[in-house]
């Protein structure tokens, strides 16, 4: 496992954790049902927008399409 990565599953769905070694462009939004904070969606399209350039996985593709049909313009991400 690399250093910074934490991979698993919850509720039967493979999930990775990731640092994040770039500043963030928005505040972290708290998650209170389980107790942590997450990033906000504009600075999930930019770490898939870099997940693309650097693998260009289809899973990261289907993640951004779904991140874009969210904003209500391009011009907003």
């Amino acid at each position: 496992m690399e250093r910074g990565t934490l991979h698993g599953t919850v509720a039967g769905i493979r999930v990775s954790f990731l640092e994040y070694r770039y500043p963030l462009l928005q505040p972290l939004v708290p998650w209170a049902t389980y107790g942590f904070s997450l990033a906000s969606l504009e600075d999930l399209a930019c770490m898939k927008l870099s997940a693309i350039a650097q693998r260009g996985a289809k899973k990261d593709f289907i993640d951004l399409h779904a991140l874009v049909t969210s904003f209500s313009s391009l011009t907003r991400l």
